[in-house]
This record gives structure tokens, sequence and C-alpha cells, in this order.
């Protein structure tokens, strides 16, 4: 059989660092900020327990948590991959029945 010429690329080049994945929180908390969603909105705890594991470990997360009386729901993802940028999007909702 003839030999794979792939180059196997290590752990590290293909992951983010802690500090790429603590970065990344950061941005994502500083552009909801910006349109006035704080720790304080009811919801947002609930991202930032999400992000704890994330940015220690790299564990992956995706879902989706209402934030109460702001009739939107908070829905992204949380990736480890380099070249991958975690992201999050804000959903409008007209009834908060969730």
């Amino acid at each position: 059989m003839p030999k794979s010429n792939k180059v196997k690329k290590s752990y590290e080049e293909t992951h983010k660092t802690k500090e790429e994945r603590s970065n990344e929180i950061k941005n994502l908390l500083i552009k909801l900020a910006d349109l006035e969603i704080t720790t304080k909105t009811p919801g947002m705890l609930e991202f930032i327990k999400k992000t704890k594991p994330f940015i220690d470990d790299g564990t992956y997360w995706e879902g989706r948590i209402p934030l109460q009386g702001t009739h939107r729901i908070l829905c992204g993802f949380l990736t480890n991959k380099k070249g991958v940028v975690s992201d999050i999007t804000l959903k409008y909702v007209k009834h908060e029945n969730l």
C-alpha cells in the first residue's frame, strides 16, 4: 500500500489557546453590552455559565437561551477549532412564552 503524504498536525496547531478563547468571549460580551444586554439581563448568567467550560477546557457548546424581557433568544456556538470564530446571534420572538 502506498504511504500517505499528509502531514499530521498537532493538537496545538488545530485548536485555540485559552487566551484566544478568552478573547473571543470578551468580544462577544462587549458586542452584547453595546446592545444594552448585560449580565443583569435574565438569561445572561446561563450564557456565562456555558462560557466557563469553553474558556477553561475548550468544550464545544451550541444552543439557544431565552433572554426574558427583551423578546430575544440568544442563539450561538462556541468552538475550539482554529480558523472558526465562535458566534452568537439574537433572534426576535413575538411572544415570550418560552
